[in-house]
């Protein structure tokens, strides 16, 4: 419902967790607000900025590969590559996005 220059959401429902993230991340692509990419076990996402632009690092943690999902394009800022939609992260592997 719209409210003064805003939106309300009501949720008349107990979610799980899954649901919970996604609706979370349905509720920020809507609004405009940035979100981190869905959470994936042992991938640690982490923002930065500099008062300038505003980095997204991605760790892998893992002995094996992991595809991130990542909302809109992006410039590698280590090797930069530019991309959208999705990140490879080799094992143990990071990435250092500037999100466009």
């Amino acid at each position: 419902h719209q409210f003064g220059k805003g939106k309300v959401y009501y949720l008349g429902c107990d979610l799980d967790e899954k649901a919970m993230k996604n609706l979370a991340a349905y509720l920020g692509k809507c609004t405009g607000i940035k979100m981190l990419p869905y959470e994936i076990e042992g991938v640690e996402a982490v923002t930065a900025e500099d008062g300038e632009r505003e980095a997204l690092f991605l760790m892998n943690h893992l002995d094996q590969p992991a595809v991130v999902a990542v909302c809109g394009e992006y410039t590698e800022m280590l090797s930069g590559e530019n991309g959208s939609g999705t990140v490879c992260l080799a094992p143990f592997g990071v990435a250092v996005l500037e999100l466009t």
